[in-house]
């Protein structure tokens, strides 16, 4: 099997005053965002993938992100996906 490799990364900035017509104007939103993930197959079955990020909300403050996700091709037409992430917020008194 070859192993193969993914990494991609997402820089995303709006102002405070973005919606669109499925976020109410009173919803708290992103304003900056910055997102990356690395990926490898390790078998042709298996993959995991990692991934983090950072940003700052417009009503509650910083945030950050770290998550893994695992696939495991379970038929042709059926895949297992498990993830696990941890968050936190400024305005989180706990992770």
């Amino acid at each position: 099997m070859r192993s193969t490799l993914t990494a991609g990364l997402l820089v995303r900035g709006t102002s405070s005053y973005y919606t669109n017509l499925a976020l109410p104007v009173t919803r708290d939103r992103p304003l900056r965002e910055l997102d990356a993930y690395v990926g490898s197959a390790f078998s042709p079955r298996i993959s995991l993938t990692l991934r983090g990020g950072v940003g700052h909300n417009r009503d509650s403050g910083d945030t950050s992100l770290l998550g893994l996700l695992a696939s495991v091709k379970l038929h042709t037409v059926a895949n297992l996906f498990v993830t696990a992430d941890r968050s936190t917020t400024a305005s989180m008194s706990k992770p």
